[in-house]
C-alpha cells in the first residue's frame, strides 16, 4: 500500500501517470489508494493534484476512479479537494467536483469556513459564483430533508448490525430515544424508518409511555398513531396498556391536547371536534375503521 501511495503522490505532483502503465488497473484493484492520506498532512492524491490547473486532465482521470464520498475526504487541516481547487481559482475542477457531489460546497473546516471562503479571500470571483450557485440550487429544504432521511437509514442499519452481533442494549436504548423523540415531534418518516429497519422497535417503551401509540395520542400526532395498523389485531392490546399513572390510550385521548396542536384548528368548535375524533377513534366500537384517524 505504501508503495502505491508513494507512486500516486509523485503522479499527483506531476499531473501525469508517466510510465506507470498499470496505474489505472492498480488503482481500481486497490481502490483504498485513492482514499489514502499520502502526504505529511494526510492529503489524498486528489487534494494534491487540484492545486494546479496544469494537472486538470490528471485530476479528471483520477476523479473518475473515486466516489462522491471519496472526494469529501479532508486532510489534517480539514481541507477538502474543493477547498484547494477554489483557492487555486481552478473553475474547471471546481465545477467537476460540485457536479460529482452537490453538497461539497457546504463542507466546513476550522472556524466554520466553507470552500467559498477560500475563493473570496483570494479574489476568485468566478469561484464564488460556482459555490453560491450550487448552494442556492441544492440547499433547499427538500434536499436537506432527503439527505437527513438517508442519514437516518444509514444509522438504523449500523444500529441493527450492532444488535444482531451482540444484542447490544446500548443500541436498543438509542433506538428507543430516537423513536420516542421522533414521535414527540411527529416526524413519521423517521418513525417508519426505525420500524422498517428494526421491527421489534414497535415494542419499545420508555419511562412515561407503554408504547409509541400512547405517546402519539398524548402529543396528538395522527400520522404516527396510524402506524398502529402495522401491529394488526394486537392494536387492542397495545391501546389497553397503561402508563405509570394508570392511564391507557383512551384516558390520554380524553385529556386536552397540547396547546400547539389545538392551535392548528381555528375556533373552539373545530378544536372540540378534533378532540372528539381522537376519543372516538380509540374507543372500541364495531366499525371497520375504528383505528383510522380522519385527516
Amino acid at each position: 500500500m505504501s508503495a502505491i501511495a508513494n507512486r500516486l503522490h509523485k503522479a499527483a505532483i506531476k499531473g501525469d501517470w508517466g510510465d506507470w502503465d498499470e496505474a489505472s488497473k492498480l488503482i481500481e484493484e486497490k481502490s483504498v489508494a485513492v482514499r489514502a492520506g499520502i502526504t505529511e498532512y494526510k492529503e489524498t492524491g486528489l487534494i494534491v493534484a487540484v492545486k494546479s490547473k496544469k494537472r486538470n486532465d490528471f485530476v479528471k482521470d483520477l476523479s473518475e476512479k473515486m466516489s462522491a464520498l471519496d472526494i469529501t475526504l479532508y486532510d489534517t487541516r480539514n481541507r477538502t479537494a474543493l477547498h484547494r481547487a477554489a483557492g487555486a481559482d481552478n473553475r474547471e475542477i471546481t465545477e467537476k467536483l460540485v457536479e460529482m457531489n452537490p453538497y461539497l460546497p457546504n463542507a466546513k473546516i476550522l472556524q466554520a469556513r466553507i470552500p467559498l471562503y477560500f475563493a473570496a479571500t483570494r479574489g476568485c470571483e468566478e469561484m464564488c459564483d460556482v459555490g453560491s450557485t450550487s448552494r442556492k440550487k441544492h440547499g433547499g429544504k427538500k434536499e436537506l430533508h432527503n439527505q437527513a432521511l438517508e442519514l437516518v437509514k444509514f444509522l438504523c442499519n449500523v444500529l441493527c448490525d450492532e444488535i444482531a452481533d451482540s444484542n447490544n442494549s446500548k443500541a436498543k436504548k438509542i433506538f428507543e430515544l430516537a423513536l420516542f423523540q421522533a414521535t414527540s415531534l411527529g416526524i413519521v418518516e423517521i418513525v417508519e424508518e426505525i420500524l422498517k429497519s428494526y421491527p421489534d422497535a414497535i415494542y419499545l417503551v420508555n419511562e412515561d409511555n407503554p408504547s409509541i401509540f400512547h405517546h402519539a395520542t398524548k402529543c396528538r400526532h395522527a400520522k404516527v398513531f396510524n402506524l398502529i395498523h402495522q401491529v394488526g389485531e394486537s392494536r387492542t392490546i397495545f391501546l389497553s396498556q397503561s402508563d405509570k399513572l394508570k392511564n391507557n390510550a383512551l384516558h390520554l385521548a380524553g385529556k386536552l391536547a397540547p396547546q400547539q396542536q389545538l392551535n392548528l384548528k381555528a375556533g373552539t368548535a373545530l378544536q372540540m371536534q378534533r378532540e372528539l375524533q381522537w376519543f372516538k377513534v380509540i374507543f372500541p366500537d364495531s366499525t371497520r375503521d375504528k383505528y383510522l384517524l380522519i385527516k
